[in-house]
């Protein structure tokens, strides 16, 4: 992952070019962690407890995400699990801080009418575009303050400097252009 230090550098500079490779390196590895994560739910975690061919009877299975470090806390972990019971949902493994797997049996989903929640939702807190949406007004809100108080600081600093005019070089004068001269005048005679 790129060092913070190295995104607000770039952000402090405003070089674009960092920019983008950081935006580019943070959502490739984004990309990457997400198609670890499927081909882990997908592949490794298979529930063998039974025999293979009772697995899959009678019950239903469901993976449980949410943003970031969601259910790292115990308190967050306890009410979802709860919330889930309401419609017959069982912790059956969490896989991280971000993913519970729950099973339930067939037969509760006659029961799915009287629940408070979604029974099959797959998402809980926030809606990802919700947050990512946040995360970029944050961001601009972050830009613009530094901006502001930037320019203020470039005001005080500079707007107690005395200026003054760069004196210019005179500009040389032409010489000027020989002008006919007029015929003298006759004195006025006197009466």
């Amino acid at each position: 992952m790129v060092p913070l230090s190295a995104l607000m550098l770039s952000v402090l500079t405003v070089d674009v070019g960092i920019q983008l490779v950081i935006l580019n390196r943070i959502w490739r590895s984004r990309k990457h962690k997400m198609q670890q994560e499927l081909h882990e739910e997908e592949q490794l975690t298979r529930y063998d407890t039974m025999p293979p061919a009772e697995q899959a009877k009678g019950w239903e299975f469901k993976i449980l995400r949410t943003s970031g470090n969601g259910f790292r806390g115990i308190k967050t972990l306890r009410r979802v699990c709860q919330e889930e019971a309401q419609a017959g949902w069982i912790l059956l493994e969490k896989l991280d801080n971000h993913r519970l797997r729950f099973r339930r049996p067939l037969a509760a989903r006659e029961q799915d009418h009287l629940c408070a929640i979604d029974p099959y939702r797959s998402y809980y807190g926030l809606p990802e575009e919700l947050e990512t949406l946040m995360t970029i007004a944050g961001a601009i809100a972050i830009m613009a303050t530094i901006g502001y108080f930037s320019f203020l600081k470039a005001q005080d600093f500079f707007g107690g400097l005395q200026t003054q005019a760069v004196p210019t070089a005179p500009t040389p004068r032409r010489p000027r252009a020989a002008q006919p001269t007029p015929p003298p005048r006759k004195p006025a005679s006197q009466p």
